[in-house]
């Protein structure tokens, strides 16, 4: 939380003294943002940055009428287009899906690394948002795992 609270400072996203508050205030060593003070600079600090795509804070807003184009090309509503199709209940009943609501928005993402039972995977060049910035290799990762196989050799992940 420390780095994006230094982030929007520094992108004039929230004034000196909201900044000084939470920094004073708020223990990010063990992620105890609980006393009243440091949370009502969180409040202040939420505020100030107001209703940003907090991932490309030059992006328009979702939903917004401007023109202005996003640094990244990337769409700032995919979120909301993702949520609404993984939450269908035929989308979820065809993937054999938790039926009741993902639980969270985001991608997995290129080299494996494999446990019992578990296997992270990390593409190269993505990010959080792999369909968005890698679509290709999120199509390898996303069929292998809906066939349940393993991923193909590095080749399948660097075409």
């Amino acid at each position: 939380m420390k780095g994006a609270v230094d982030f929007y400072w520094t992108h004039a996203l929230m004034s000196d003294e909201i900044y000084n508050g939470l920094t004073s205030n708020c223990d990010y060593s063990t992620l105890n943002l609980s006393s009243q003070v440091c949370l009502g600079f969180v409040d202040k600090a939420n505020d100030a940055a107001g209703n940003l795509y907090s991932y490309d804070i030059y992006a328009p807003l979702c939903g917004s009428s401007s023109v202005s184009k996003s640094v990244s090309a990337f769409d700032p509503c995919s979120e909301n287009y993702v949520h609404s199709y993984l939450n269908n209940p035929e989308v979820q009943k065809a993937l054999h899906a938790n039926v009741t609501a993902f639980p969270y928005h985001g991608n997995p993402g290129g080299c494996a690394v494999g446990y019992q039972n578990l296997t992270f995977v990390t593409v190269r060049g993505a990010g959080h948002f792999v369909p968005s910035y890698q679509p290709a290799r999120a199509l390898v990762l996303f069929s292998s795992f809906l066939v349940g196989k393993l991923l193909p050799s590095a080749r399948g992940l660097n075409n």
